[in-house]
């Protein structure tokens, strides 16, 4: 971990993992156990709803996606998914700003009393951010429960399958990840994950 001062700053902690494998519900039972947790796809959210340069260069980029001067997230989401190059587009429009966010909160709660810092990420590995991490957590599920609960949330399956051709292959993040957590169990068995992740910090 850095340093600030005379003090530690707290650890990073990125959660990654594939679509559906219990990534916001770890996320969700770090932040119960006094985590300070941020969500890149509630980053995004806020990007496409509250930022103006973002809104504009992605309808330079894309046409017509707004509804009430914000994205329509579902109509980009249905351009970008069928076009890898439109994806790449709309990426590199994102991620440097939901990049430039996570560091600038972290140096704000660097140094508070949380006892982690902690970031769910799906891309994680995929943009190559996990370096800056002190630990990163793989959310680790049986492949037909993961499309089990996408699916459950309205989505189809070939959806399932276009995002998921965005990802990297599992058995190279998990080479490369901290520590696996096996999230086909309970949600007890989840819980029981996160504070172990929180209380060991040789993990």
């Amino acid at each position: 971990m850095e340093k600030i001062g005379g003090s530690a700053k707290i650890r990073k902690i990125a959660i990654t993992g594939a679509i559906s494998s219990g990534k916001s519900a770890l996320s969700d039972f770090l932040a119960k156990q006094g985590a300070y947790v941020i969500k890149a796809d509630d980053l995004v959210h806020e990007l496409l709803s509250n930022d103006p340069s973002i809104i504009q260069q992605i309808k330079t980029a894309f046409g017509d996606v707004l509804i009430n001067n914000t994205i329509d997230r579902k109509k980009i989401a249905s351009l970008v998914f069928q076009d890898k190059e439109k994806l790449e587009k709309l990426e590199a429009i994102l991620h440097p700003k939901v990049l430039e966010e996570i560091k600038v909160r972290y140096e704000t709660m660097a140094s508070t009393s949380y006892k982690a810092f902690a970031v769910e990420f799906p891309l994680l590995f995929e943009i190559g951010f996990a370096s800056w991490f002190d630990t990163v957590v793989y959310v680790d599920s049986d492949p037909a429960l993961c499309k089990k609960r996408f699916m459950s949330r309205g989505f189809t399956e070939d959806e399932y399958s276009k995002r998921s051709a965005r990802f990297l292959s599992e058995s190279l993040k998990k080479k490369q990840s901290d520590i696996i957590i096996n999230n086909s169990g309970s949600l007890r068995e989840l819980e029981e994950a996160a504070t172990e992740i929180l209380s060991n910090r040789d993990l």
